[in-house]
């Protein structure tokens, strides 16, 4: 948890916008296009502190949207922008509460830098006595969900709108396999999106969706201007202060069957399913590839190949592909190596983002892109957004896709994509109309 940033960063394709909160400063930097990755540059240089004690000590917490792909590479530009989420936004912290659950015991931990990046202790003792007092009161607050909170409490489903109807969908779908067969691709991941109106607490029903699907690279981001409410299971990238980076991509899914028997049944089915072990070993060798602009010659290895998970709605197929990082990359040149991620995107990628921004009618934004901590020590962790609310303006959008190989069946890859929305439905209240 973190509290109290000392700078905060939101990249459009023409401009910055920066906060200094504690200065009380505000300034819009204009840009030349594809240069927004330039500040994070300068930042990674400007704020180091080395010897971390936990994981992450501090450092800039936020967002890669999809959309920064556009940046990356030269690519067609079809999709609405409807809700104009930026490209990226991320704050840096100073002041952080580490608990371990296993030890369930609080640790609280500041570096003591400030804007210039310079560190002292009196900042730093300063920071710990505040995030103290934010501590306490914490502890303090029953952790319950508030009654007055009509959509979580209530028995009522509201009607979920589909961004395409099923016909046009399964469409969109056979044109993909079109195009496999064609010879452009291997596989690419199209997505449809949901929407519905919602009033409430954000944080509540955050709360409900941790509770109803734990997963392990969840993530709340309350921004005033729109809300992220992430329950993903999947990690993008982690670096380690050594340089060791992992990317552990899932691909394959079938739903929890509704007995022990049934559930086995499910688990054996994916695990020997040869389609989506291919789907999963093409985007190993992608992974592989993207890792290898970025790594030591002969370090990039695959330790886990293919391995069963496990989740409170879906089972799913996971790698693991590990490397060693050249020295003194910078952010932008690991960004522009590996996002967006290859599970999210296909093989080739390049030709995937084409086909996919011809098929999909809006901008992804969040949705596969990537939340997560650049540390001050070099330490990342980014998550792949999935399974994710995202709120603006009392609407809450949920994207849900799949991975299309030759041997796809639309009908039931459309079915996998509810099966993945199961669980962000039912905490939503809403119930989709599949006569559309």
């Amino acid at each position: 948890m973190g509290s109290s940033p000392f700078l905060e960063a939101t990249a459009f394709p023409d401009h910055l916008e920066l906060y200094w909160p504690n200065l009380s400063h505000r300034e819009t930097i204009p840009l030349e296009k594809n240069h927004t990755l330039d500040f994070l540059n300068d930042c990674h240089n400007k704020y180091r502190v080395y010897q971390s004690p936990f994981p992450f000590s501090g450092g800039a917490v936020g967002f890669f949207s999809y959309d920064l792909k556009n940046e990356l590479e030269s690519l067609p530009d079809c999709t609405e922008n409807d809700l104009n989420i930026p490209l990226w936004r991320f704050a840096w912290y100073d002041g952080i509460v580490v608990y371990s659950h296993v030890e369930q015991k609080y640790w609280l931990t500041s570096c003591g830098i400030n804007e210039e990046g310079e560190c002292s202790s009196k900042l730093a003792h300063s920071r710990l006595k505040q995030l103290e007092l934010i501590l306490q009161q914490v502890i303090q607050t029953p952790q319950t969900i508030l009654e007055t909170d009509s959509n979580l409490m209530t028995d009522s489903y509201s009607t979920i709108e589909p961004s395409v109807s099923k016909p046009q969908y399964l469409k969109d779908l056979e044109r993909v396999i079109d195009y496999i067969y064609a010879g452009d691709i291997y596989q690419a991941n199209l997505t449809q999106r949901f929407s519905m109106p919602w009033q409430g607490d954000v944080w509540n029903l955050y709360t409900q969706l941790h509770r109803q699907n734990p997963s392990p690279f969840a993530a709340f981001l309350p921004y005033p201007d729109f809300q992220i409410l992430c329950s993903s299971p999947e990690r993008f990238v982690r670096i380690q202060p050594s340089g060791q980076i992992e990317t552990r991509p899932i691909k394959g899914t079938r739903p929890r069957g509704d007995s022990l028997i049934d559930d086995e049944i499910q688990a054996d089915e994916l695990l020997n399913s040869p389609k989506d072990r291919a789907e999963l070993t093409m985007i190993i060798d992608l992974e592989r590839n993207d890792l290898g602009r970025i790594c030591q010659f002969g370090t990039v290895k695959v330790p886990d190949l293919i391995q069963l998970e496990k989740y409170p709605t879906v089972w799913h197929l996971a790698s693991t592909i590990t490397g060693q990082l050249i020295k003194d990359l910078k952010p932008s040149e690991l960004i522009r190596a590996i996002f967006p991620g290859g599970s999210i995107t296909g093989a080739p990628k390049i030709r995937a983002l084409e086909i996919i921004e011809e098929l999909e009618l809006y901008r992804r934004g969040p949705y596969t892109g990537s939340i997560g901590y650049m540390g001050f020590d070099g330490a990342w962790d980014l998550n792949i957004v999935i399974r994710t609310i995202v709120m603006k303006d009392g609407i809450a959008y949920v994207n849900v896709g799949g991975g299309i190989v030759a041997d796809s069946v639309p009908e039931n890859e459309y079915d996998e994509t509810l099966h993945k929305a199961k669980a962000l439905f039912r905490v939503l209240k809403g119930r989709l109309d599949e006569s559309q």
